[in-house]
């Protein structure tokens, strides 16, 4: 990985607590992330209720999707994590092809849990998917706007690479006051990366 990424990405994870606005919804980017042990990804909370899309474009924003659900080990995971009880959004959705859901990561659907009638499109506008549907990590699907309001939604990303550590950073410095020491006096700096 080159040193500028390993330098983002440590900013990112060490905390950006500035907010953006996604449509009508102000979201806050200080999210704490807990890692899965079994699959190894990272999942938290959008910090606001909103729209389904809105909570899919904060995912983006930090690096990832609503989550993919796998199987029952995940969804029991997530529920020991984030409760059982308040609507969550999840990352599945049939907005492009009504009837036929999708996960918004792409991956294949390997397992679903739908609460009994589910899903049903009721009204005719039901494309997105929330759980904790009449019991705990039960899915419905639901119009953008969710049911009965709107919700937070669950964030799912890689967990990222591993980042210098604070007693690393001097030696990093280092190194590119020895390159730079190396350059003619007068002459512009060029910053090249190596992998």
């Amino acid at each position: 990985m080159k040193l500028a990424e390993i330098l983002k990405q440590s900013l990112l994870v060490v905390g950006s607590a500035g907010c953006i606005t996604l449509g009508t919804t102000q979201v806050s980017l200080a999210v704490t992330f807990f890692t899965n042990p079994t699959t190894g990804n990272e999942y938290g909370l959008t910090d606001n209720s909103s729209t389904w899309t809105d909570a899919q474009a904060t995912a983006q924003t930090l690096g990832g999707n609503l989550v993919t659900i796998n199987d029952q080990a995940e969804q029991n995971w997530l529920i020991s994590i984030f409760g059982g009880s308040e609507l969550f959004w999840i990352g599945l959705t049939d907005q492009s092809n009504e009837g036929t859901f999708q996960w918004i990561s792409g991956e294949p659907i390997s397992y679903t849990n739908w609460a009994f009638g589910e899903p049903n499109n009721l009204g005719g506008n039901e494309n997105y998917a929330h759980m904790n549907w009449i019991s705990a990590g039960r899915w419905n699907d639901v119009p953008n706007s969710g049911f009965s309001g709107l919700h937070r939604g669950i964030i799912e990303r890689s967990a990222p690479a591993a980042v210098p550590t604070p007693a690393l950073l001097p030696g990093l410095i280092g190194m590119g006051i020895a390159a730079c020491r190396k350059r003619k006096p007068g002459s512009q700096m060029e910053v090249s990366e190596r992998a």
